[in-house]
């Protein structure tokens, strides 16, 4: 396997997207939204991708982890815990030392425990409050 902090291809995020369920997007939406990624990392495993993961947000304290896919004949081999923890330490690697720097995701349901292995809390926790999202179409 072939980690690469690359984005993937249009095809590429459509085709992992789809492979969990997640259906697929316009192709104009998926370039724009890779065209706007801070970082992002691929995982190719022969002449196709087996997994994705993404970094949005400011480039300088607040970011998001998105887009976590492993291909499901690929999950439990630490695929994902590998590529989360790349952008994680791509985005620490790039900051000033003195900045801060947060980083949140939304787990799918039953996934907490994943993001849990990485640091991640779960919210609502203390001062951090409950994470909300707001979907339109």
């Amino acid at each position: 396997m072939k980690y690469s902090l690359t984005a993937p291809t249009v095809a590429e995020f459509n085709d992992l997207y789809a492979a969990v369920g997640w259906g697929r997007l316009p192709e104009a939406q998926v370039a724009h939204a890779l065209a706007h990624t801070a970082y992002a990392i691929t995982v190719r495993a022969g002449a196709g991708a087996v997994g994705m993961a993404r970094l949005i947000g400011d480039g300088a304290f607040c970011y998001e982890l998105v887009d976590v896919i492993t291909r499901p004949d690929y999950q439990g081999q630490g695929i994902g815990k590998h590529m989360c923890q790349q952008l994680i330490d791509a985005a620490r690697a790039a900051k000033a030392p003195s900045w801060g720097l947060a980083i949140d995701v939304f787990s799918a349901a039953g996934k907490e425990g994943f993001y849990q292995s990485l640091g991640f809390t779960l919210r609502p926790a203390g001062p951090h409050g409950a994470g909300l999202t707001l979907v339109t179409r």
